[in-house]
């Protein structure tokens, strides 16, 4: 009788490790799949991103590395028509107001006064904001990443008319939402072809 016990508790153990390796390898492998997935969509139907959503995917924006851990990245969601209709032009961009949501990614550049540090602000805007793309697809949206105007003119337009701190740099905008209709994703090239050559 002990016997069978102990082969029962044996056989539930393995079964349960069995189970976690299988759960691990499959979300390693669904990362691949959705990093393969991914692509820039530039049409949305008119459906609207519930804001749980957003939260999710800005919970997961600030998960993203930064310089000396500073987490400098600040958000602006923008849904609102009106504002949308501000930002098509200031971007000079028609199509961005047909997006559910925009998300504008800024750091706070008074994180990077040291001399040099101009340019770390855009990288590490750039780590949440793949991570903001990336959340978009596990969740069923579809996004673009939209580069922006980096003239003191168009960032005082841009902290004015939505009246922020002058401290904020914008660094790239996200639209978000449904898509509408399909393309096809450009292919990549081999592996080997983005590969430097290096040898000792």
């Amino acid at each position: 009788m002990k016997n069978k016990i102990f082969i029962s508790v044996a056989g539930l153990m393995v079964f349960y490790v069995l189970c976690f390796i299988t759960a691990r390898m499959c979300v390693r492998d669904n990362f691949f799949e959705l990093a393969k997935k991914r692509q820039s969509i530039r049409a949305f139907s008119r459906k609207e991103v519930p804001q749980d959503k957003l939260n999710k995917i800005l919970q997961c924006a600030i998960e993203a590395p930064s310089s000396c851990n500073r987490q400098a990245w600040r958000f602006l969601i923008v849904k609102d028509e009106n504002a949308k209709e501000f930002m098509s032009k200031w971007r000079g961009l028609d199509r961005i107001r047909e997006s559910s949501a925009i998300i504008c990614v800024f750091v706070d550049s008074s994180f990077y006064r040291k001399q040099g540090e101009d340019k770390t602000q855009y990288m590490d805007g750039s780590a949440a904001l793949m991570n903001i793309i990336y959340a978009a697809q596990s969740l069923g949206l579809s996004s673009c990443w939209v580069n922006c105007p980096h003239s003191e003119e168009k960032r005082k337009e841009l902290l004015d008319f939505f009246k922020l701190s002058e401290d904020l740099r914008p660094i790239s905008l996200v639209t978000l939402g449904y898509r509408k209709g399909g393309i096809k994703k450009p292919a990549r090239k081999p592996l080997k072809y983005y590969i430097l050559p290096y040898s000792d």
